[in-house]
């Protein structure tokens, strides 16, 4: 009995096994049935399952994904429950869930103590009472990678640890810090912050916390300026902020008052590309992207880095997005020349003949001739005509005295 006592002290309260939850379903109820929400999910996640659809309460570490069949928006019909400190919890939407408040509710809240990771995940139309954190309210340690903040009344309010990476924020509004609003200690990594407004703070706005940006893009923001600090600390390299006199005081090392040339946001979960000529193209720090938590990975999928301004070095962009390789210049060979029927046209120019050197005389010697023999004089011979008789010259007068 005393044997059997010490081993039931020693036996767990609760599953303390990692547990992986599939829902398959997009509604949003808790119905003891055979379907597995979201919402059932997160509560058997934090130990307080509330029937069996998605199985047994876990106090560990446990991840909630969806299923193949499972994709679109799940519109919210009040607030998700909060996340428990009942071990690690990721969900990981695959890049095809929108989760939304359908403007009339905040999307999650993390309690003091918990600890989430949101992956391939957007985030999107959350409303907030006091219009910040809509989005995600973070009170714990929250991880966002490879995400989508969009349209929230606030992206994510944080007084705790928040950790983003290869994530986009875009529409989001709120009195302060329309991206992020931090009070703790903020990290963001190669993500992109396009489109956001606030009365303070469009993109980020950090107040007595400490934030640090590594290759991060804040531009575009619609009002209150792209990053505003108010009595924190912010420091970081390698960013592009397009409000110069807004930049939560960036300078050296940074790109700042420089338009990063954004394009429309798209795919899923969405992202904003860099145009052709961006600043922010091959602009990035190798070592930052190599490193956890990024590794090498962009939200658009293409792995870093690439050649993307076709300089020859391969160097990672500033932002969740990746350009892929530079094309290299097309070469179309010229033909070789056919031959045709066609004449050549010959210009009266000739090319001149050149003349040969002189003949050197070579001696060839004739061939000896028989010479004709000379006729002798001829005889004289008695000629039948009559001789003539020579007619005699007179004398010389002689002179008379």
């Amino acid at each position: 009995m005393l044997l059997s006592s010490l081993l039931f002290l020693l036996q767990p309260m609760g599953p303390s096994f990692a547990v992986s939850y599939t829902v398959n379903s997009r509604a949003d109820s808790v119905l003891d049935d055979s379907s597995c929400t979201l919402r059932e999910a997160i509560f058997a996640a934090n130990d307080n399952a509330q029937n069996t659809n998605c199985g047994s309460g876990s106090n560990a570490d446990d991840t909630i994904h969806f299923a193949p069949g499972v994709v679109g928006t799940i519109t919210l019909v009040l607030t998700l429950p909060t996340v428990a400190p009942a071990g690690k919890l990721a969900i990981d939407g695959g890049g095809n869930i929108t989760i939304s408040g359908g403007n009339s509710h905040g999307v999650m809240w993390v309690d003091t103590g918990a600890d989430l990771t949101v992956q391939n995940l957007t985030i999107a139309n959350g409303n907030a009472a006091a219009d910040n954190g809509g989005g995600i309210n973070n009170d714990g340690t929250l991880a966002v990678t490879n995400s989508t903040l969009s349209g929230n009344g606030g992206g994510i309010y944080s007084n705790a640890t928040l950790t983003v990476t290869n994530t986009t924020f875009s529409g989001n509004r709120a009195d302060s810090g329309g991206g992020i609003y931090n009070g703790g200690t903020l990290t963001v990594i190669n993500s992109t912050f396009s489109g956001n407004g606030a009365g303070s703070g469009g993109g980020i706005y950090n107040s007595s916390g400490a934030a640090t940006l590594k290759n991060t893009i804040v531009a575009g923001s619609t009002e209150g300026g792209d990053c505003i600090n108010s009595q924190g600390s912010v420091s970081g390299n390698h960013n592009l902020i397009e409000d110069a006199g807004s930049a939560c005081g960036l300078s050296t090392g940074n790109i700042i008052g420089s338009d990063p040339l954004l394009g429309t946001l798209t795919g899923s979960a969405a992202y904003v590309p860099l145009s052709s000529g961006s600043p922010a193209i091959d602009a990035g720090d190798n070592l930052t992207c190599a490193a956890a938590p990024v590794g090498n990975q962009s939200q658009n999928g293409i792995t870093r880095p690439k050649d993307g301004d076709g300089n020859g070095s391969a160097i990672c962009d500033i932002g969740s997005y990746e350009a892929p390789l530079a094309a290299s210049p097309t070469h179309t060979p010229t033909p070789a020349a056919t031959a045709t029927s066609t004449p050549t046209v010959t210009t009266s120019t000739e090319t001149p003949t050149p003349t040969p050197p002189p003949a050197t005389a070579t001696y060839t010697p004739s061939p000896t001739e028989t010479p004709t023999p000379t006729p002798p004089p001829p005889t004289a011979t008695h000629s039948p005509f009559p001789a003539e008789t020579p007619t005699a010259t007179p004398p010389p007068p002689t002179a008379t005295h």
